[in-house]
């Protein structure tokens, strides 16, 4: 992606509530490219079918709300936008809004890289992890194909240790490299974060 896109310009049309707090569609060329929820300065909600649109989005919202700065929450499962914003937020701070406890990871984790491999071809590699009372593990990809096995062998178990909460953000996270560097990773690894996103109608 590259920003800003200078000569772009998008626009807004208001279709609930009024200027700087409701939801307006974004257009560009007079052709609808996403919307935004807006409550103020905060944005509260945005699509984008172009990505290459999020700078001039942002800076419409900001014009709207007729503020000096912007807050923009992102959803946990929103990587790409999340991403995106990487490179022009000030600061960031991550809220906790669900808790998870995983019984079986080799299951939970094999079945979402099997999810991931339904939609994006999985470099191939192997890498292993130990999480704090649960083990060490062994996540395998070959041609594709995952395959994820608890470390019975001491001699084989891993020096790269995660807490239970730290190996959520790290396996499941769009920002898992604040916790997991890229050279602890197999070479091109492709596998994070693994595609968790629940509703709480999902959760029922």
């Amino acid at each position: 992606m590259r920003y800003p896109c200078f000569g772009t310009t998008v626009s807004c049309r208001w279709i609930s509530g009024f200027r700087s707090s409701g939801t307006a569609v974004l257009l560009h060329k007079n052709i609808h490219k996403g919307y935004a929820a807006l409550q103020g300065n905060h944005i509260l909600e945005m699509y984008l079918t172009d990505e290459n649109l999020l700078f001039t989005s942002l800076e419409k919202c900001l014009t709207e709300s007729n503020s000096k700065e912007l807050f923009l929450r992102v959803s946990p499962c929103d990587s790409h936008l999340f991403k995106g914003c990487t490179q022009l937020f000030e600061s960031f701070s991550i809220s906790l809004d669900d808790n998870y406890m995983i019984f079986d990871y080799p299951k939970v984790l094999e079945f979402f890289l099997n999810v991931k491999a339904s939609y994006i071809p999985l470099s191939s590699g192997s890498w292993n992890f130990t999480i704090k009372e649960h083990g060490s593990f062994k996540i395998q990809v070959d041609s594709g194909i995952p395959s994820v096995t608890q470390i019975e062998n001491p001699e084989e178990h891993s020096a790269l240790e995660f807490s239970s909460f730290d190996s959520i953000l790290a396996l499941f996270s769009p920002n898992h490299s604040l916790i997991l560097d890229e050279t602890q990773l197999p070479k091109n690894c492709n596998w994070f974060p693994l595609p968790l996103g629940l509703s709480p109608l999902d959760k029922c």
